[in-house]
């Protein structure tokens, strides 16, 4: 009994620290992955199951509620993570946060916001790749784990990560493998970002050319005498080509400080 109440003396003094309790949260995550990649939100450990997609130009946002947490005067806002689906399998990428996680918190506020960016470290890893689906129906084009559909009849552009694994890199249409290429292959080497291009049916013939403007407006331009591809289904090309399917104008508008420019075209041509 007297240590009993040894103890209730002593503690006759203390407080006991405030509960914490969840705050609705409005979280914004700056978008800069085009629709086709795969991705998936947590926050605090939980997937999040609706996310909105905010399309307003330059402001294009992932969009979904979660809980931050109030103790006392002290929101701490939600921990959020992304996975994205990689053509070496799902890929855990820690958001950043644009808004300050520990902030002074008031009960009379409805919801809190809290903003995140998707890191550039990640956003450098991914690629545009194209697939000239004009003489099918619907299809499905794998690079490695990550799976892309198509409309049918057209050429469709791409964007996925690079593949930094050796089954990455193999190359399937409707199931039937094409071939395979390498991060090496498709990597940025200083200004010039490669091409792969997929023709499914093996049998069409393109010719690659790179064209250069001078200033005024980048007009008039040269053209390099175009390289003949035909007989493959897999293409790699050295530069992003501006000009896909189609031949690029003898005139480019500059911005104030272009003296030069130089572009890519891909344009179909008759097989012999």
């Amino acid at each position: 009994m007297l240590a009993g109440l040894a103890v209730w003396l002593g503690c006759c003094g203390c407080r006991s620290e405030p509960k914490a309790i969840p705050v609705r949260t409005r979280v914004s995550v700056g978008k800069v992955l085009a629709n086709e990649i795969p991705i998936r939100f947590y926050a605090n450990g939980r997937e999040i199951k609706e996310v909105h997609v905010d399309e307003t130009p330059g402001a294009e946002a992932w969009i979904f509620e979660a809980d931050g947490s109030a103790q006392g005067a002290i929101y701490t806002q939600p921990s959020v993570v992304a996975q994205v689906l990689t053509p070496c399998g799902w890929r855990e990428v820690a958001l950043q946060p644009a808004t300050i996680m520990v902030r002074e918190y008031s009960p009379t506020v409805p919801e809190e916001h809290a903003e995140y960016y998707y890191p550039s470290s990640y956003t450098e890893q991914v690629f545009w790749f194209w697939v000239d689906n004009r003489d099918g129906d619907e299809a499905e084009v794998r690079l490695g784990q990550a799976a892309y559909r198509l409309p049918a009849h057209k050429a469709t552009q791409i964007m996925s990560y690079l593949p930094v694994c050796p089954e990455g890199g193999v190359v399937r249409f409707d199931g039937q493998e094409m071939g395979s290429v390498s991060r090496e292959q498709l990597a940025s080497r200083g200004p010039a970002q490669p091409t792969l291009f997929i023709d499914p049916t093996g049998k069409r013939c393109y010719n690659h050319r790179n064209v250069h403007y001078q200033a005024e407006e980048l007009g008039p331009f040269t053209q390099a005498k175009p390289t003949r591809l035909s007989g493959q289904r897999l293409y790699v090309l050295p530069d992003r080509v501006t000009y896909m399917l189609e031949a690029a104008p003898s005139q480019e508008m500059s911005t104030s400080d272009e003296l030069t420019k130089d572009v890519a075209e891909l344009t179909d041509t008759r097989c012999r």
